[in-house]
């Protein structure tokens, strides 16, 4: 189940790398609720490799308390 997850938060990270030039606050959002660090959101920071590679996310790093990235739709 660990890997499942870490694996999913590790395509959450690459994914709102690649996403932030469309949407840039969201993707914001959502990398600080994954704790990457503002130095270390460039498209360079995604790597092809072991999964233990310094540019992915490093296990055990306490996150931030969830939070929502978009508003939540309320029909008028």
């Amino acid at each position: 189940m660990r890997t499942v997850l870490y694996v999913t938060l590790e395509t959450l990270r690459i994914a709102a790398i690649l996403l932030q030039p469309a949407m840039p606050s969201a993707m914001a959002k959502l990398l600080d609720l994954l704790a990457v660090p503002a130095d270390r959101r460039a498209f360079a920071e995604i790597e092809a490799g072991p999964i233990d590679g310094a540019k992915r996310l490093q296990p055990g790093v306490a996150l931030p308390p969830p939070a929502a990235i978009f508003p939540r739709y309320a029909e008028a």
